[in-house]
């Protein structure tokens, strides 16, 4: 277990999933309500140009129960953005434990590197931005969403 000061973090859950990437690999975070309240019924739209998924917290196209913020990182081909149920930001001044991803979530490498422990009983899986984005775009492309 490795102890980190050194990045803030923007810890995003989806259907009581939480997941984490570094602050610095998120663009924008935007409250979806005030904006687009009818994007909560569709898998996917675009803000400002940004093509916006809404998925489940397998990372896969869903529908459901309505997102609250739409949280936007740079994906390889275009911006890219992901519905979610609530978002926190954790800055650099907090000490968190990063624990490496066991052997037997190895086919969970390409998008996942770890896990952030937020507290005794609190974790959530690091996403990095290229890895999430290019799950993303390939959602996007198989569905026929861009």
């Amino acid at each position: 277990m490795e102890q980190t000061k050194q990045k803030g973090w923007i810890i995003f859950s989806i259907d009581n999933t939480q997941m984490a990437i570094a602050q610095d690999e998120v663009k924008q975070i935007i409250e979806i309500a005030s904006l687009m309240p009818s994007l909560n019924n569709q898998l996917w739209s675009t803000i400002d140009g940004w093509s916006v998924l809404r998925t489940n917290q397998k990372l896969e196209l869903s529908s459901g129960d309505s997102r609250r913020f739409a949280l936007m990182i740079e994906a390889l081909k275009q911006p890219i953005g992901l519905l979610c149920d609530k978002v926190k930001i954790m800055g650099t001044e907090q000490k968190i434990n990063i624990v490496a991803l066991p052997p037997i979530f190895s086919s969970f490498k390409k998008a996942a590197s770890g896990f952030l422990q937020l507290g005794e009983n609190d974790i959530a899986t690091i996403l990095d931005s290229t890895s999430l984005g290019i799950l993303l775009e390939d959602l996007e492309a198989q569905n026929g969403t861009n």
